[in-house]
């Protein structure tokens, strides 16, 4: 058939660079270093359009208490660990030779 490539360089790009980003946040600010910057770049220059910017906080630290609500009730839902069972659980040792 009659195929024609619309943006064949946008889509190359993509996969070498990536489309997706990793950061930590710490203290509430991204901890990215003195040096660090974050660009938002769109490889398809073959058409204007609307875009969209997805973010996913992945993990959680001991003090964020509230997982699930339940009638408008916080439900913590982090497993609590005693000091007994940190000292013998494999995930809390993290000098742990693998």
């Amino acid at each position: 058939g009659d195929f024609t490539s619309m943006n064949t360089d946008g889509h190359l790009r993509s996969v070498f660079f990536g489309r997706s980003e990793v950061m930590t946040i710490k203290d509430g600010v991204l901890d990215g270093g003195e040096f660090a910057h974050v660009y938002f770049v769109d490889w398809d220059h073959v058409r204007a359009r609307r875009r969209q910017l997805n973010v996913t906080v992945m993990g959680t630290t001991e003090e964020v208490e509230d997982r699930k609500w339940n009638n408008g009730e916080v439900v913590n839902t982090l497993r609590k660990y005693t000091d007994e069972e940190k000292a013998y659980l494999p995930q809390f040792d993290l000098q742990q030779k693998r």
